[in-house]
């Protein structure tokens, strides 16, 4: 006699996963806010859960820094903790550089200013350094080294904008 109960086991499951796998039970979305460049393809995008340094439309307004709650792609909003914003009403937005500029930048600023008070501590104490080549040196890598790590400041109008897009799986 044959046991038909191993054959009805796996008919069962394979019948399960076909149910799981094809029913519209409920769709992944990944939503994210992307700033768009005029002639460049590349893209550069956040998600929920990023902190953004904004700048509204408005005449008196000033820099916020909110992190992105939640987005409604068909009206184009974001809600930034609690204040649901229009992405048109959005002036400008602080981003990051990319992380090297960023660890240069260190780099440059700390050695900008070593050297800066190493030229002025061998003046204090009597040797006489070569001021004129080293405290120019010191003022222009601290100078970039700053630059480099400030945000870059992005305004939004005819080559640049901010749109927010769904993707379902």
């Amino acid at each position: 006699m044959h046991n038909k109960t191993p054959l009805r086991s796996c008919l069962l499951v394979f019948s399960a996963m076909a149910a799981f796998l094809f029913s519209p039970i409920g769709t992944v979305a990944q939503k994210m806010l992307q700033l768009e460049h005029v002639r460049r393809v590349r893209t550069q995008k956040m998600y929920l859960g990023y902190p953004l340094h904004y700048k509204l439309n408005d005449a008196g307004a000033y820099w916020e820094r909110r992190t992105l709650a939640d987005m409604d792609a068909t009206r184009q909003r974001v809600v930034l903790d609690i204040m649901p914003v229009p992405v048109a009403d959005i002036a400008a937005i602080k981003l990051p550089k990319p992380r090297i500029v960023g660890i240069l930048g260190s780099a440059f600023t700390t050695f900008g200013g070593t050297l800066f008070l190493a030229t002025g501590y061998a003046a204090i104490r009597g040797d006489r350094p070569n001021a004129k080549v080293l405290l120019p040196l010191a003022g222009i890598s601290l100078g970039s080294g700053l630059w480099m790590i400030q945000p870059k400041t992005h305004h939004l109008g005819k080559k640049r904008r901010l749109r927010v897009i769904e993707i379902k799986y």
